[in-house]
């Protein structure tokens, strides 16, 4: 008696049920012929094996060997068609792992301001208070299982009050940079392993707003760089900066990584941009020490109505501390020092000075530096 046959000599015991899901298995072709081994990206064909909390599983009946006996995936019970796994469901599956470790989390609109009152430069008389408030925000967008894009837009104000000598080049001055960010994210299968490529585009105004725009205010910066995952919790990285973050140097390459410890601490660097250690206390509270280093140059407008650079510079040691109230707001506090900086201010008020510059290395002094995040 041959298997089919047994099938039949079932239903009349009055198995019916057993004998129709058998008689269906009798029915399924060879799978290499017919069933798809993974769900296909963008058609309306069903995933053919597996489950939706597992796409990689394999599974006796499936939607394909379902139709192949005659009956529908809901008549076989298992109810309504799993939706098609969308890109982002794929990018998440194959690299939200990834992204979660290679950098520390922060909020996708972020405000603050930083303070810092009689900062000195080395060797130049008198001294100027700066305040330092920023806005931006970022965010990502999924279009296939191994690229996103990247936007963002960046809003800063420095306010400087000088208490100097008129001799000695330097006015009270506001500086602006407005700018955008716009790039992209892909993930490369490599002889070495999984290597995330980012490359942002960030053009932007850079000006003291005294005047019409002109071609000396807009600044068109970038970077390109690339994170290897050489274990599941180590990250290398490497690429290459352009910005005004140096006075003579406007293109220098970056490297660093990523070492995540265990679930309380983690180090990241990437040199000469920041380098830091993260402990985090729960779920809500992190604290971190190290070095950032920041800094842009600047288009203001001379009485002769020319325009003159001016470009600063802050490397920062701070201890900071992050709270997060509830899934969507957070808040920080920073406390630090700059522990150098190169400055180089001409004025732009007060034409009988306006050749002579106010430069030098800024002097170590106490900052203090708040800010509020959101993320949805």
């Amino acid at each position: 008696m041959n298997t089919c046959a047994a099938v039949h000599g079932l239903h009349r015991l009055g198995l019916a049920g057993l004998g129709l899901l058998a008689l269906g298995a009798c029915s399924i072709p060879a799978p290499d012929a017919t069933i798809a081994r993974t769900p296909a990206v963008g058609t309306d064909t069903p995933p053919s094996i597996g489950t939706p909390e597992d796409p990689t599983s394999s599974g006796a009946v499936t939607p394909a060997t379902a139709g192949a006996a005659g009956t529908s995936w809901r008549s076989a019970g298992f109810g309504a068609p799993p939706a098609q796994y969308t890109p982002q469901e794929l990018f998440s599956k194959n690299h939200g792992d990834f992204m979660l470790r290679h950098e520390p989390w922060r909020p996708k609109v972020q405000g603050s301001l930083f303070d810092m009152r009689n900062a000195e430069l080395h060797n130049r008389t008198g001294d100027f208070d700066l305040q330092h408030a920023k806005v931006n925000a970022h965010d990502r967008w999924v279009v296939d299982p191994n690229t996103y894009l990247h936007g963002g837009a960046q809003f800063e104000h420095r306010k400087y009050v000088f208490n100097t000598p008129p001799n000695q080049g330097a006015h009270d001055e506001s500086l602006y940079r407005t700018s955008l960010t716009l790039g992209f994210g892909h993930f490369l299968e490599t002889d070495i392993g999984k290597v995330l490529l980012e490359v942002d585009f960030d053009p932007g105004i850079y000006s003291d707003f005294s005047g019409t725009l002109n071609h000396a205010d807009w600044q068109f910066f970038g970077q390109a760089v690339g994170t290897w995952q050489y274990q599941d919790n180590v990250f290398v990285k490497a690429g290459i900066e352009v910005s005004k973050l140096f006075r003579d140097l406007d293109a220098y390459p970056v490297a660093g990584g990523a070492w995540v410890i265990d679930n309380t601490w983690r180090i990241d660097v990437l040199l000469p941009r920041y380098a830091k250690v993260q402990y985090t206390v729960d779920e809500n509270l992190s604290v971190d020490f190290g070095f950032d280093l920041q800094g842009a140059e600047y288009s203001i407008r001379a009485p002769d109505g020319t325009s003159r650079r001016v470009n600063v510079q802050e490397l920062l040691m701070s201890l900071r501390g992050q709270y997060r109230f509830t899934k969507n707001i957070s808040a920080y506090g920073r406390i630090g020092t700059p522990l150098l900086g190169d400055y180089h201010f001409r004025s732009n008020r007060i034409a009988p000075v306006s050749g002579r510059s106010y430069s030098g290395t800024l002097q170590p002094q106490l900052f203090l530096e708040v800010g509020v995040g959101w993320d949805f």
